[in-house]
């Protein structure tokens, strides 16, 4: 949500966010620039705020949103037939709607959202600051009063001063819900016949600053009473009892560890249960004191429960019997030392979404053996993991986007003997490896070192002994081929390691347990996986790749390990397996996720598309192309291929709108010189096909199946079905391969797996009925694209693919030289 104030939303501001799923845009906005959503395709809902729709100024893009109009652009009510007068929906891919949206206060505003997505909104939404409106019953509603009954989460802003009178009279499917700290005013019957709710949040630490009016005892649950449980801060609970015991239907726990999480604690079985949703507090040792503090040596175990979303700072410090921890997807941050010298701990699970790892946070965790820090972290703080002595095993998920790795952040770790440093990493803190004496191997996948900031404060990391010299740079650092001269350059007298340029290139762009694009004939992304010894052992064992298209529909492909075996690369001493994923050239834009299937488990899933790597390469080339000369080949081999994707996609799904048009990026097809039919250089221009057929076989036409490779079918009129056995000659491309179908008349011959660097070939094929004979075909892709490209009758959009075909093949011979 943006806040009230903004008045302009700039240009690409939000550009390919793509897990952004809501908007809130604000009254006070008066423009909104040039993509500033532009491929945020993930959005659901927005909501403007802005009441007059001639007061705003928005720059059209339909590539913004989901396709088709599916987003949906909550306006005030009454406006929507305004905005659309305005804002063409089909300019913006948005569906403007008024119904569930609206004022409830002078800088107050209220939603209605569907979070089970069935067409009942059930997720009321107060933003903004100030007071709420009062509703008088006999006077007046609650705008949200019909959708009462279906409303089962309220969600209050912090900022809003005054919940209204009968603001959520009736609301009997609400079970909990909290109240923000900014509170001080809470009108009568607020709540009246909430008889469902359960459980009340109220973090005011003091409950003098509160005025809370419950009218006839009968808001929350009436039979029996004070059956709600309202939780409030610790060392509040004898003064809120005090104020409000005979006057609002509550019972007062104080059991509040957050604004809406609660604590529990079993003195039998030793576990700390943490509940509730959103972010525990921050504690510290001085003012405010963790709640369980009395119980902190007797905590065996803690259950976190899934909706909390922050581990907050210092609250498992120094928890000297704990030696389990369950921590759900939903943390997203772990706070500041929040596990620090809790020394028991040899496992954890970290959250599939964290995002952050605070400063100390597993500091003297003495007994803690193995961390493994999933993909979305980008920040380890200062001493994270400092002095964990028995630390042996440090991993990064595959696809890592760590950027920051804090000072001193794995000091002391006596036992770590190798470490990864993830492609995406910016920084490294002073001394982030001192003291790791046994750590003999780095592994650094940062391509670019100009993009790294590495300090060793003394020279000291890593194995080191300052009485023997001759030990200085023990430590080996591997990155990439190419790139030694630049690391030493850089780092050679700050770092205390010695750098080796033995990372094996995996393909162009290759990241160690990542992927790369297939740019060398085909199209598609690589996939390395590191195999243990079983599943590299299997006969069945196999990747499921599952591209989803941009039609909707979904397409498997099964490739086993045992096809995979010679297709190897070995970084250190690990030994790493490429599954390749192809795709058609209109699917560049596919999602394709892969998973390891072995026996009965499946493996993690990764997802990955040719856009996306394409992408990256394109906006740091000198990443992927270390050598001058060829990155500017490189650079338009790529655009070649995406240009190549582009045009297929307009002619296979021409309905689809988010075209991935990087035309402008690269060749210009369609009014340029470069591709037409004059440019076809050499035979091409002046080639026809050879037919030398038997008597009574005539040659009708071929065809192009433009797939991730090319295939070429070759149609034959057979009326007397002879059989034909057909063989490329020796001199036809590795890799492509035979086969003949009967069908009617007709038999025809395909040619698969001819890549694009081949399509120039002159595909010679050998015709043998019954004696040997010099029956031969003659034919080459590229005459095919000629004539459609000649033709008055195939559609523009067909030529613009075979055109575009074409520059990926001359691309390609520039790239790798054929």
């Amino acid at each position: 949500m943006l806040p009230e104030g903004v008045t302009s939303i700039g240009e690409y501001a939000f550009h390919l966010c793509t897990s952004l799923k809501t908007i809130v845009i604000p009254s006070t906005v008066t423009d909104i620039d040039e993509g500033a959503f532009f491929e945020s395709r993930a959005v659901d809902d927005i909501f403007l705020l802005v009441n007059d729709p001639n007061e705003l100024t928005w720059s059209a893009d339909y590539e913004s949103f989901k396709d088709g109009r599916k987003t949906k652009c909550h306006v005030p009510s009454g406006t929507a037939d305004d905005y659309r007068t305005k804002f063409d929906e089909g300019d913006y891919n948005v569906t403007f709607v008024d119904n569930l949206f609206g004022k409830c206060g002078d800088s107050a505003y209220w939603m209605l959202t569907d979070t089970n997505k069935d067409g009942t909104p059930d997720k009321l939404t107060i933003s903004g600051t100030g007071a709420m409106y009062d509703y008088v019953e006999s006077d007046n509603k609650a705008p949200w009063y019909d959708n009462r009954k279906d409303i089962k989460t309220i969600e209050i802003a912090d900022g809003i001063t005054h919940i209204g009178e009968n603001a959520f009279y009736g609301c009997s499917s609400l079970t909990s819900f909290a109240i923000p700290a900014s509170v001080t005013t809470i009108g009568k019957d607020a709540f009246f016949d909430c008889t469902a709710c359960t459980d009340v949040y109220c973090p005011i630490a003091d409950p003098n600053n509160l005025r809370w009016v419950d009218g006839n005892f009968n808001d929350f649950i009436i039979t029996p009473l004070k059956t709600t449980k309202c939780h409030v801060p610790s060392g509040s609970m004898k003064a809120y009892r005090k104020k409000f015991n005979v006057a609002v239907n509550v019972t007062f726990v104080a059991d509040l560890c957050g604004d809406s999480a609660i604590w529990e604690f079993d003195s039998e079985t030793g576990k700390l249960a943490i509940s509730g949703t959103g972010a525990m507090w921050d504690f510290n040792t001085d003012t405010n004191i963790i709640p369980w503090y009395e119980y902190i040596n007797d905590i065996k175990s803690v259950e976190i429960a899934d909706g909390i979303t922050k581990i907050g700072a210092h609250s498992l410090r120094e928890c000297s019997a704990l030696t389990s921890v369950t921590i759900p997807d939903s943390v997203t941050e772990i706070g500041d030392f929040a596990f620090y010298s809790s020394e028991l701990i040899e496992d954890v699970a970290l959250s599939g979404k964290l995002t952050s790892i605070g400063e100390g946070a597993f500091a003297y965790c003495s007994s803690l053996k193995n961390i493994s820090i999933p993909k979305s972290v980008t920040t380890i703080g200062n001493m994270a993991f400092s002095f964990c002595s028995t630390l042996e095993d440090l991993s990064f998920a595959d696809g890592s986007e760590l950027e920051t790795i804090g000072e001193c952040a794995f000091s002391g770790c006596v036992l770590l003997e190798s470490v990864t440093i993830p492609a995406c990493v910016k920084s490294i803190g002073i001394d982030a490896f001192v003291g790791c004496i046994s750590c003999t191997d780095v592994y650094c996948l940062v391509a670019d070192p100009t993009t790294l900031t590495w300090t060793d404060g003394s020279f000291d990391d890593f194995i080191y002994d300052e009485d023997d010299p001759d030990t200085h740079k023990v430590t080996k650092c591997h990155v990439a081929k190419g790139k030694l001269d630049a690391f030493n350059t850089k780092f050679g007298n700050t770092v205390n390691v010695t750098f080796v340029d033995d990372l094996v290139d995996m393909g162009i762009g290759a990241h160690l347990y990542g992927h790369s694009l297939s740019l060398d004939g085909d199209i598609g992304v690589n996939f390395y996986m590191e195999l243990g010894s079983a599943v590299a052992a299997s006969e069945t064992a196999y990747m499921l790749f599952t591209v989803s298209k941009n039609d909707g529909s979904t397409e498997t492909q099964n490739v086993y390990v045992k096809e995979v075996l010679d297709k190897t690369a070995t970084v250190g001493d690990k030994t790493y397996y490429q599954f390749k994923c192809r795709v058609a050239a209109k699917d560049m834009t596919a999602k394709i996720t892969a998973q390891m299937h072995y026996g009965d488990t499946a493996g993690e899933q990764y997802t990955y598309s040719v856009k996306e790597y394409a992408a990256k390469i394109l906006e740091s080339p000198e990443t992927y192309f270390p050598d001058e000369e060829q990155r500017e080949k490189g650079v338009a081999l790529v655009k070649a291929m995406l240009n190549y994707g582009s045009y297929a996609q307009v002619y296979f799904d021409p309905d689809i709108f988010d075209v991935d048009d990087e035309r402008t990026a690269s060749y210009d097809i369609v009014e340029g010189t470069q591709a037409t039919i004059e440019s076809f250089s050499g035979y091409i221009t002046t080639f026809e096909p050879v037919m030398n057929l038997p008597e009574g076989i005539t040659f009708e036409g071929a065809t192009l199946s433009l797939k991730s490779q090319t295939t070429l079918s070759l149609y034959f009129t057979n009326p007397n079905n002879v059989q034909f056995d057909v063989e490329a000659w020796q001199g036809n491309p590795n890799g492509t391969y035979m086969e003949t179908e009967t069908s009617g008349k007709y038999t025809i011959i395909r040619l698969r797996g001819i890549s694009v660097k081949d399509v120039d070939r002159i595909m010679i094929l050998s015709i043998n009925i019954t004696e040997p004979n010099d029956y031969t075909a003659h034919y080459t892709p590229l005459y095919y694209c000629k004539k459609v490209v000649e033709s008055d009758t195939t559609s523009d959009e067909l030529k613009n693919v075979c055109k575009a075909l074409y520059l990926y093949w001359r691309a390609a011979h520039e790239y790798f030289g054929y």
